[in-house]
C-alpha cells in the first residue's frame, strides 16, 4: 500500500480520519499524553463550529489558527517528541521529525476542511518540487508549507523553495508555518532562535503580500520541562 493510495482513500472519504483516529486509541498502546491530546482532538474536531467565509484564504487561515491553538494551549506539542521511561517516570528527551508536525497538521486539516468543503492534497506535486499541503475548491488553490525552527535554512525555505511553488501553481495565498521545537542541545537551540528572528524581520521589511508566515510554539512548557534531563 503507497502513500497515495492511502491518500486517494482520505481524500474520497475524509470522514475515515476520525475513525483513524479512534481505531489508534483502541488498538495503539499510547502513553497517557497521547491519549488525552487524542481525546481531546477527536471531540473537539467533531463538534467545531467554523465561520461562515467564502475566502479559500480565510478557511486555510482558520484551520492554521486552530492547529496553533491545539499546539500552544491544548497540548499537542507533546507528540513532537522523543520520550522514554525510566523508574523516575517519563522524560521528554528530543524533538521528532518534520513528519510528525506534518501528519498532525494533516489530520487537524482535514477534519476540518470537510466542514468547508474544501480538499487537501498532502505533498501536493507543483511541478518544481513537492509543497507539504495543497488546499483546494473548485479552481481556487492555497499553498502551506511547514518547517521546524530546527531545520537550518529555514530562510531557504520561504524565500526560495516556497516562492517557486507559488510561480508555478498561481495560488490564491500561500502559508509557511514555522513550529519552533525545544532543542535538546542548548547552543543548538540558541542557533535555531537567532535563525528564526532573522526570518521574522527579513518577512516584516519585505514587500510581499502573497504569502504568510507564521510562527507556532511547540517548545516544551514547564510542567514537562521539570521531569526532563
Amino acid at each position: 500500500v503507497t502513500k497515495a493510495n492511502v491518500s486517494s482513500l482520505l481524500k474520497s472519504d475524509p470522514s475515515l480520519l476520525k475513525s483513524i483516529l479512534h481505531e489508534l486509541k483502541e488498538t495503539t498502546p499510547l502513553t497517557k499524553l497521547e491519549k488525552e491530546v487524542a481525546d481531546q482532538l477527536e471531540g473537539e474536531l467533531g463538534s467545531l463550529s467554523v465561520p461562515t467565509v467564502q475566502s479559500l484564504k480565510e478557511q486555510v487561515r482558520f484551520i492554521i489558527n486552530r492547529f496553533k491553538i491545539y499546539i500552544e494551549r491544548k497540548g499537542l506539542w507533546k507528540l513532537f517528541y522523543h520520550r522514554i521511561e525510566d523508574e523516575s517516570g517519563e522524560k521528554i528527551k528530543h524533538p521528532l521529525s518534520e513528519e510528525h508536525v506534518q501528519r498532525a497538521f494533516y489530520v487537524v486539516a482535514d477534519l476540518i476542511a470537510e466542514k468547508f468543503n474544501i480538499e487537501v492534497l498532502p505533498e501536493a506535486e507543483t511541478g518544481v518540487g513537492t509543497v507539504d499541503f495543497k488546499f483546494i475548491h473548485l479552481r481556487t488553490n492555497v499553498l502551506v508549507e511547514v518547517k521546524l525552527s530546527t531545520h537550518r535554512d529555514i530562510k531557504h525555505g520561504f524565500f526560495t523553495q516556497l516562492e517557486e511553488y507559488i510561480r508555478s501553481e498561481s495560488p490564491e495565498h500561500s502559508f509557511f508555518l514555522l513550529v519552533k521545537l525545544t532543542n535538546s542541545d542548548t547552543s543548538a537551540m540558541a542557533a535555531d532562535q537567532r535563525r528564526l528572528e532573522r526570518l521574522v524581520k527579513l518577512h516584516n521589511n519585505s514587500s510581499t503580500n502573497n504569502k504568510d508566515l507564521v510562527v507556532i510554539d511547540g517548545t516544551i512548557r514547564a510542567s514537562a520541562s521539570r521531569s526532563r534531563n
